[in-house]
């Protein structure tokens, strides 16, 4: 699925890798790229924490290291055995 969203005044397209939620605090999360590359030259990775206001998504980043460890576990469960 794509959207679009607007960085720094500018629409940037976007492609959402995976939608997932932390079930114990309730969070929902999206991880997306906007295909970009980084140094390693792999698509960069977002995953801001998201909800619904007024029939509009919001992303807010996220501020804790137990949210990234959530994250970064989920990410790493969702392409085991995608060989």
């Amino acid at each position: 699925m794509n959207f679009r969203l607007i960085d720094s005044g500018r629409m940037v397209s976007c492609r959402i890798i995976k939608t997932f939620k932390n079930d114990k605090t309730g969070i929902n999360y999206v991880a997306y790229t906007d295909g970009t590359l980084n140094s390693n030259g792999n698509p960069k990775i977002y995953a801001p924490k998201y909800f619904l206001d007024d029939n509009d998504y919001i992303l807010e980043p996220i501020e804790s290291n137990d949210e990234w460890d959530f994250i970064d576990t989920a990410l790493s469960e969702s392409v085991e055995g995608v060989n």
